[in-house]
């Protein structure tokens, strides 16, 4: 059976949950590079919005897989 590619994984994640952030992504998908794997999935043309979340002293990047893009 063929392992999924990165893009893949990524992309049944925000398919499941909805969103991703790159802490996520690293462990629970061991996957370091999210930004790659979001752009690339953009130039496939799936809609994925992101959002600078901050926490403190901490900023990092929400990205959201539109609705309309996968449930229709």
């Amino acid at each position: 059976m063929k392992r999924k590619t990165q893009k893949e994984r990524v992309l049944q994640y925000l398919k499941d949950f909805k969103t991703i952030t790159s802490i996520e992504c690293v462990y629970r998908l061991q996957i370091v590079d999210l930004q790659h794997a979001v752009m690339e999935l953009r130039k496939d043309g799936y809609n994925i919005t992101d959002e600078w979340i901050s926490n403190g002293d901490t900023r990092y990047k929400r990205y959201k897989l539109e609705v309309s893009e996968w449930n229709i």
